[in-house]
């Protein structure tokens, strides 16, 4: 198969300026419809608002940031570069091109937010120093748009899309870009029509254009065309049509998903219902409980009666949690004996059980470091890479117990609650412990999940409890490590 790329460019508002190099983290590719191989996703993500002589604009950092996060939720492996003068874009270009050269098994995805010019057929992304006073002096001081898409041409990509959403001011009417030549398998996205200008969005943290295409670029199952008629369609409503994107296209055949592989289950095929059927023994005080678990496939002869085997189990577990184990004092619960591992009473608040799902959470306070650790995507503490943060979770020993857990999605995502404490969507009593992670680069807080994707195993599911979602991510991205045990 060809080389499959995607080259997506968009210019818009941002904020404040914040210099970053380098920043670069590991991914993995969701397959998209029809395709059988293995590939990688790379991007480069540049966000520009930090003006020395020109407009400074509100959003291209929180644009660039966002996109860099959305991509890494996708599974890309990002370079990003913030506030950029003309060297530092094109080292960071020719950088990004050892990533998918030679490479015919990679998705490529090219990000820039910020002012964009034109002039004389030709299309320049503007550097944060850049002092042009005449129309003619941006080819000294811009940086082409052809420099980047010349580095595709040449590697004979099949599918390139460039987005272009440019918040401009310029020479007599010469801002803004013009639609550039387009090779076979090209999708070119504009925010607005040539010669008009796109909103900046000032009284939001994302230009209208990437507001909406960021929503959409997470849709499972989307295809990529459909992705931008309905950012267009929304981008048109929601500006009064005084802002209309456009796209133009030389995709002649296949489909693309950033998400999905664009399957969807027949309403008339109707799947054998499945049970987890839970096997509970009880044995001498001190109570333990063993539990294993097994997916059954069964028809509907057998649903009623599981059911009724599994209701009598859970009302059995309640009567036996309700008694207290022998070696404990009934008076001073706390107060355990010999028996009890000797560190329990120091670690007690540092565990919490879920009365809810009998499960006992580590609930130990996070730190500054770990908060350092995750807004720097760099690994530390209980910021961790999903394989790392599994060893993390088997070798932990607290509270006197070792069989500590990464936990499922499911049962992580008993912690989410619909209530917002603060800020973050999780049970109070993890909250306290938490609220460290509030603030700094990342306003949210995402733990790794134990659960992979079925179609890619290099895929993880984590829950953000900053905004009470869960989606999936690359298990070479950093998330943070919650440990379960079963009761």
């Amino acid at each position: 198969m060809r080389f499959l790329l995607i080259f997506i460019l968009i210019l818009f508002g941002g904020c404040q300026a914040e210099k970053q190099r380098g920043d670069r983290s590991s991914f993995v590719y969701v397959k998209p419809k029809g395709y059988t191989g293995s590939e990688e996703r790379v991007a480069l993500v540049i966000g520009n608002s930090d003006y020395k002589y020109m407009q400074k604009l509100k959003n291209p950092t929180n644009d660039s940031r966002d996109m860099r996060k959305k991509l890494r939720l996708l599974g890309f492996d990002v370079r990003y570069l913030e506030n950029g003068t003309k060297a530092e874009m094109m080292t960071e270009m020719r950088k990004f091109q050892t990533d998918f050269q030679d490479n015919p098994n990679v998705v490529t995805f090219f990000y820039y937010a910020g002012h964009g010019k034109e002039f004389n057929g030709k299309n320049y992304l503007v550097p944060i120093e850049a002092n042009a006073k005449a129309p003619d002096e941006w080819e000294e001081y811009g940086v082409k748009l052809s420099f980047m898409l010349r580095k595709f041409h040449f590697a004979q990509t099949k599918l390139n899309i460039a987005v272009l959403d440019a918040c401009r001011t310029g020479f007599r009417g010469d801002d803004g870009f013009t639609s550039p030549s387009q090779a076979e398998g090209t999708l070119v996205a504009y925010s607005t029509g040539i010669g008009n200008t796109a909103s900046d969005n000032e009284r939001e943290e994302n230009g209208l254009y990437t507001k909406y295409l960021l929503k959409n670029l997470e849709r499972e199952n989307m295809e990529l065309l459909d992705i931008f008629r309905k950012t267009t369609e929304q981008v048109s409503k929601s500006s009064a049509k005084e802002q209309v994107p456009w796209f133009n296209t030389s995709i002649t055949s296949g489909k693309f998903y950033f998400l999905g592989d664009g399957k969807t289950q027949n309403s008339d095929e109707v799947a054998p219902k499945v049970i987890t059927k839970e096997v509970v023994k009880f044995i001498e005080k001190p109570v333990e409980k063993i539990v294993t678990k097994e997916v059954v496939v069964v028809d509907d002869s057998r649903i009623r009666e599981l059911e009724r085997e599994l209701a009598q189990t859970k009302k059995a577990l309640k009567q036996v949690q309700r008694e207290t184990p022998k070696n404990v004092n009934k008076e001073t619960p706390k107060n355990v004996n010999k028996e009890t591992p000797k560190n329990v009473n120091a670690e007690l608040d540092s565990v919490w059980i879920d009365p809810e799902t009998n499960l006992m959470w580590q609930n130990e306070p996070f730190t500054k470091a770990d908060k350092k650790h995750y807004d720097d995507n760099t690994e530390g503490g209980r910021a961790l890479k999903w394989e790392n943060a599994k060893n993390y979770c088997s070798n932990l020993e607290l509270a006197g117990y070792s069989d500590w857990k990464l936990p499922s999605r499911d049962e992580l995502k008993t912690l989410l609650t619909k209530k917002k404490n603060g800020w973050l969507y999780i049970k109070k009593p993890m909250l306290k412990n938490t609220e460290i992670l509030r603030g700094g680069k990342y306003n949210n807080f995402t733990a790794w999940t134990s659960t992979i994707m079925k179609t890619y195993s290099s895929t993880s599911w984590v829950v953000h409890f900053g905004n009470g979602n869960d989606s999936w991510n690359g298990q070479t991205n950093f998330s943070f490590a919650v440990c379960v045990r079963d009761l």
